[in-house]
């Protein structure tokens, strides 16, 4: 069921967060001065920063839809030190299946640089990239809901959880509502892109090497509309997402 919601909020909070992240990125690579401890430090922070937004956006979700921007930045007061810690987790389980599966696939493309030839070599280099791609993206989706839940359930409720129910509930309802969630995306992000990309390769086409300035003027055009329905179409799936996640919760009375 599709719910009202601010869009603006949404929006504008993404491009603060955005804007954020950019400026103490940019800052701590002025002051690091090639220091990797600095660098670790800057991504920590960044990452910090970017949940804080993400979760301010997902509890107004849960909470306010119709809030201003305001309303829907003070759910970050909200965030505990527990949410936090799911939130790492999370990003670890992630990281580290991704990085064995690059281990294991980097193994067998050793293995197969000593027994096959150069095509087979770039056949087995492009597989396990793929897989790589595929595993992140099985558990990216698995992991969709994890703000929605969190916000839901570990805020203002005397329900009480250790972290591996937290942890297994999340992933349950990512497996549940994958199809759901990956339709959002093609709906709003993957079928849109592909016919942007089909459009400007038509148009490549067309022009040819004559194409001039007006050819330019109009990519230019495109890329700037590009830019701001990605921004705009972020936040419609934010909204699409919490949706699924409250039909869900109803549903399954969780």
């Amino acid at each position: 069921m599709k719910r009202e919601y601010k869009l603006s909020s949404i929006v504008i909070i993404q491009f603060i967060g955005i804007v954020v992240a950019i400026i103490t990125s940019t800052l701590f690579e002025y002051i690091s001065q090639d220091s990797n401890v600095l660098t670790i430090i800057a991504g920590l922070i960044t990452s910090l920063i970017s949940l804080l937004f993400q979760f301010a956006i997902a509890s107004g979700l849960i909470r306010n839809r119709m809030g201003s921007v305001g309303e829907y930045l003070n759910q970050v007061n909200l965030i505990t030190g527990r949410i936090i810690l799911i939130n790492i987790i999370l990003s670890l389980i992630v990281s580290l299946f991704t990085i064995a599966i690059g281990l294991l696939g980097g193994g067998a493309v050793f293995f197969q640089n000593i027994v096959a030839n150069g095509i087979g070599k770039s056949i087995g280099m492009i597989l396990i990239v793929l897989l790589i791609a595929l595993v992140s993206l099985v558990f990216s989706i698995l992991v969709t809901y994890a703000n929605f839940y969190l916000a839901d359930k570990l805020v203002g409720n005397e329900r009480k959880e250790s972290l591996k129910e937290s942890i297994g509930n999340i992933f349950k309802i990512g497996k549940d509502l994958a199809a759901k969630t990956i339709i959002v995306y093609l709906k709003y992000i993957i079928i849109p892109l592909i016919i942007a990309i089909v459009i400007v390769v038509l148009m490549m086409t067309w022009g040819g090497n004559d194409a001039g300035m007006g050819f330019i003027l109009i990519l230019s055009l495109l890329s700037l509309l590009a830019v701001v329905y990605g921004t705009i179409a972020s936040a419609i799936v934010l909204a699409r997402l919490s949706d699924n996640y409250l039909d869900y919760v109803e549903e399954n009375d969780i």
